[in-house]
């Protein structure tokens, strides 16, 4: 019952409204050189954060369906370091191991809230406490110490992930999420939570699908729908083309 009640949301998700996402923001983390034993040289890491209206509000989840497709895509690959292996969250990046396989940090991996295993991911210009690690400078994106974890459920859009972009786009749906916690609920002046961080050399982009929650109340989902074109579930963003200006033309349009 449990599974169809799941199915049925994710099915029944991109008909619904937004109440409280405010905007979806991207970090760009310019990468050079060798960190541990992987060049960067014309690498980026991409960092999402979802923007949403209160300090009450939660994000709890990223997915994807047929009726409403998810992409996170590159023109290339997203780098993901060995020693992560097949775990695709952000609960694979454990600290510890920054100063013996500093790559880790900029290992392509999905996350709610969470930035590295048991720690916050925040928005630099929040990043208050410096950096867990010497070697990433004055910042890193990593905030205090956190309870939460991020689960994969459904379909097989990040099932083996090495690389490749990620597309959900079936009738099954992917999903990552997370319980309602300390690590759903917003960070910083902005209110934002971690969405996931992705490194490439190639060009990035991305149309998504988000849920919220508003006082613990039943999920909101907003979608990359056309409507909702002013959120930033889409990136890069479309550039409005203006009208006509010129008033003898046959298709003015002031």
């Amino acid at each position: 019952m449990k599974k169809l009640l799941f199915s049925f949301l994710m099915v029944s998700f991109c008909f619904l409204g937004n109440a409280q996402l405010e905007t979806i923001n991207v970090e760009e983390v310019p990468l050079s050189g060798f960190v541990g034993a992987t060049d960067f040289t014309g690498y980026t890491n991409y960092r999402l954060y979802a923007e949403v209206a209160d300090a009450a509000n939660q994000v709890d989840r990223v997915l994807g369906n047929n009726l409403c497709p998810t992409d996170i895509s590159t023109s290339s690959s997203f780098f993901r370091a060995p020693a992560v292996g097949t775990l695709v969250t952000t609960d694979g990046l454990n600290p510890f191991f920054f100063g013996f396989v500093p790559d880790v940090r900029y290992s392509s991996s999905v996350g709610i809230g969470i930035g590295a295993a048991g720690i916050q991911g925040v928005p630099q210009a929040d990043d208050t406490n410096g950096s867990v690690n010497p070697a990433f400078g004055a910042v890193d994106g990593l905030g205090d110490a956190i309870p939460g974890t991020t689960t994969t459920a459904l379909g097989a859009g990040l099932t083996g992930w090495t690389g490749a972009s990620l597309v959900f786009d079936d009738a099954t749906g992917s999903t990552w999420f997370s319980t309602p916690g300390a690590n759903t609920l917003p960070v910083g002046v902005n209110n934002s939570v971690f969405l996931g961080s992705f490194t490439t050399d190639g060009d990035f982009s991305f149309n998504i699908t988000v849920g919220t929650q508003e006082n613990g109340t039943s999920p909101d989902y907003t979608s990359c729908d056309p409507a909702n074109s002013g959120l930033g579930l889409s990136y890069p963003p479309v550039a409005s083309v203006e009208g006509c200006t010129d008033e003898l033309a046959c298709n003015y349009d002031s």
